[in-house]
């Protein structure tokens, strides 16, 4: 088998895939503008079925790869590219403008930023954490480029792309090539991805380039650990807490392992928390106090709400109560990872703990990649157990923290996974092909239904260009404090109390409408008309 041949086929592949789906949604496209005014999970309607034809041949593709263990880091970096533009670039490129209601609110804030600074305007999230927006502030002024387009066709892919590039080469550098690839491609489905242009998506690649540059103990690694860490301080509230769970917990590995396999030291350590209290006390921190009041409030165990923690979850949003299926693969997936993560351990129980101790090899034990997979697990146990203490014990505003540590939780889970099929430790060669077929048939169960939970979401906060008009409108002539209120209206909420005819609240309906929408007003007229008859002339632009 020729290998290099073998893998320009797939690259071609690849690229031929990618430029297929591109111009599925380009001549698709007034199809699925037209049926988002009226279909509550359009983008799962209008992608159906091509997005999974083209998606299992990804995953077809990729096991191909893990068969004929094709090694490059670059390669696997472009097959990865590609598969994350396709699965999950495809709601941003389908949104017309942008794909969460806090977005209107971040432009509106980097633009004005100078007079958020001054305090002309009271806005306390850039008052607290300006990193991202003055990031995106100058990207505004400089190249001049609408950050709405910067937003959907820069930005968004390239952190999508950069997140898994770079949770890749930690793996690789933790690990193996091999295991970093499986683990990434299996991480894929996991996430709640919420990458859109907020403070969020630029703190995800702060955090993981903080990581890469632990690889390294030289000078210039060094100093770029600390300027990014100041950088993630005055970007986000919580994924500097996010660095130090990983960071302290790689510690204490180096120390018990003795393997220096990564650049961490308590001053590391100490100047990352010492910047973060310092950040979060200072008098220009004015969302400190509540960050504050969560945290202890789950440090204390003062609060318990187990009946949220049972009925909350994460991701669908209000499309559990009208697509019961929905919510069912949603929690399908991670019953499906728990499952999977349940032979693992099973079989490395029989496998390797009870041929250890029955034939006297403790020795087995003691293999540095099985020390190193489960540290994996257990951290991604940990994230797992800060995640849900948030839910029961950190208050009403759960979700800020749960889509971020569960993240980590399911990254950390990925690893587990992939270094376990990555090199089957099971004698039996039967067993070994049950467990591979095992593995498949999980991996393509997750792919396939992975587009209808996450674009079901997706089909309620990809927002039309019409929403920036009666945004603005609302903010001309709302009262000034309503203005937060733009970004509390979701499509759910008035879409089923208009269509289903729960709108007795006639004040929420008319306030409803200042979106001038198919889709908000669902013929109400509002006093102010507005041409958004543009909306839908162009694919890309």
């Amino acid at each position: 088998m020729n290998k290099n041949l073998l893998r320009s086929t797939i690259l071609t592949f690849s690229t031929f895939l990618s430029a297929l789906w591109i111009f599925f949604m380009h001549v698709n496209w007034n199809y699925i503008q037209d049926i988002r005014h009226s279909d509550p999970i359009w983008l799962v309607n209008g992608v159906w079925p091509w997005i999974h034809i083209i998606i299992i041949m990804y995953v077809l593709l990729f096991l191909i790869i893990v068969k004929y263990d094709l090694k490059g880091k670059i390669f696997h970096l472009i097959f990865i590219a590609y598969l994350v533009l396709v699965i999950d670039s495809t709601p941003y490129f389908l949104s017309t403008l942008y794909r969460f209601p806090d977005t209107i609110n971040v432009v509106h804030a980097s633009v004005l930023l100078p007079e958020v600074l001054s305090d002309s305007i009271e806005l306390s999230y850039p008052e607290s954490f300006p990193g991202s927006y003055m990031l995106f502030h100058i990207v505004h002024l400089l190249a001049g480029i609408d950050l709405f387009a910067f937003s959907r066709f820069i930005f968004t892919p390239l952190v999508l792309i950069s997140m898994f590039a770079f949770w890749y080469l930690l793996t690789a550098h933790l690990f193996d090539s091999r295991v970093a690839f499986i683990s990434t491609v299996v991480a894929i489905p996991t996430q709640i991805i919420e990458i859109s242009l907020t403070p969020n998506s630029l703190a995800i690649i702060l955090t993981l380039v903080c990581l890469f540059s632990c690889f390294s103990d030289k000078w210039n690694a060094k100093i770029l650990f600390y300027i990014v860490a100041i950088a993630l301080v005055s970007t986000h509230a919580i994924h500097p807490i996010v660095l130090l769970v990983i960071l302290v917990f790689f510690y204490f590995y180096i120390r018990i392992t003795k393997l220096n396999i990564l650049d961490i030291t308590w001053k590391k350590i100490c100047f990352v928390f010492l910047s973060w209290i310092t950040w979060i006390f200072s008098p220009s921190c004015v969302m400190g106090a509540g960050i504050i009041e969560t945290l202890h409030r789950m440090l204390s165990l003062e609060s318990r709400n187990w009946s949220h923690a049972s009925t909350y979850t994460v991701g669908t949003g209000n499309l559990a109560a009208d697509y019961v299926w929905i919510q069912n693969l949603t929690m399908f997936k991670y019953e499906l990872y728990a499952l999977v993560l349940a032979v693992i351990i099973v079989c490395d129980l029989y496998f390797i703990g009870f041929y250890a101790f029955t034939t006297n090899n403790i020795n087995m034990l003691k293999e540095p990649k099985l020390i190193m997979k489960y540290f994996m697990l257990l951290l991604g146990v940990i994230f797992s157990t800060i995640t849900l203490g948030n839910l029961i014990l950190g208050g009403s505003d759960t979700q800020n923290i749960i889509s971020r540590t569960l993240n980590y939780s399911l990254l950390f889970v990925s690893i587990f996974i992939a270094s376990s099929f990555s090199s089957l430790n099971i004698p039996s060669k039967s067993l070994r092909k049950t467990i591979k077929g095992f593995f498949i048939v999980f991996l393509l169960i997750a792919f396939a239904t992975y587009p209808f939970y996450s674009y079901g979401r997706d089909s309620y906060i990809n927002y039309p260009m019409s929403q920036e008009v009666g945004s603005n409108f609302f903010r001309d002539h709302a009262p000034d404090d309503n203005l937060n209120a733009v970004s509390s209206y979701t499509k759910a909420e008035y879409f089923y109390q208009m269509m289903e005819g729960r709108d007795e609240e006639e004040d929420n309906v008319r306030r409803s409408t200042v979106y001038v929408n198919g889709w908000y007003s669902m013929n109400y007229q509002t006093e102010v008309s507005h041409d958004v008859s543009n909306e839908m002339t162009s694919s890309f632009g």
